[in-house]
């Protein structure tokens, strides 16, 4: 199955506590409740195999359009990763899922499917002090929006780099 079209995730706003029913503490964020769409990563995330259930959150200041996610842990309350939607930056993805793949996600449909990227903190060099934000581009998270279920996608052969400028802080 060929994987290339943007899709609209379902996200909880963490400050959002209208309709929902589950209760969670975290590190980040403190109490915060949600429903039951839960995303399952079957096999975890490579190097957190044993965190299977994640719930993505956004920031409500961030308005209609947020860009940055948490994908929290619903099973360790210090485990959260940031993630973007790769096509907000224009960033597209064309990649085929193995059998395999498709089957761990019940992928049928491709308009099933969504894309994000995990990022993380970097200074490029000593040179430039600048904190900048890497998005993992060659690792993407794939995830069936209608099974709830995704995985971490290795990609082998891309020759690309995405880094994203972070705004100046006020001290």
């Amino acid at each position: 199955m060929a994987v290339s079209d943007k899709q609209e995730l379902q996200v909880c706003n963490f400050q959002n506590r209208k309709e929902t029913n589950m209760p969670f503490k975290t590190t980040r964020f403190g109490e915060i409740e949600f429903d039951d769409t839960v995303i399952t990563f079957p096999d975890g995330i490579p190097g957190f195999d044993e965190f299977t259930k994640y719930k993505l959150f956004h920031n409500i200041e961030a308005g209609d359009a947020p860009f940055l996610f948490w994908l929290q842990s619903l099973e360790d309350p210090d485990l959260a990763f940031h993630v973007i939607d790769p096509f907000a930056f224009g960033f597209n993805y064309e990649f085929v899922l193995t059998d395999e793949e498709s089957e761990k996600i019940g992928a049928g449909k491709i308009e099933e499917l969504a894309i994000l990227l995990m990022v993380s903190k970097v200074q490029i060099g000593e040179e430039d002090p600048e904190e900048k934000i890497k998005a993992h581009v060659t690792n993407p998270l794939v995830i069936n929006l209608s099974s709830r279920k995704g995985f971490q996608k290795q990609l082998r052969n891309i020759d690309y780099d995405l880094t994203i400028k972070c705004p100046e802080k006020d001290d």
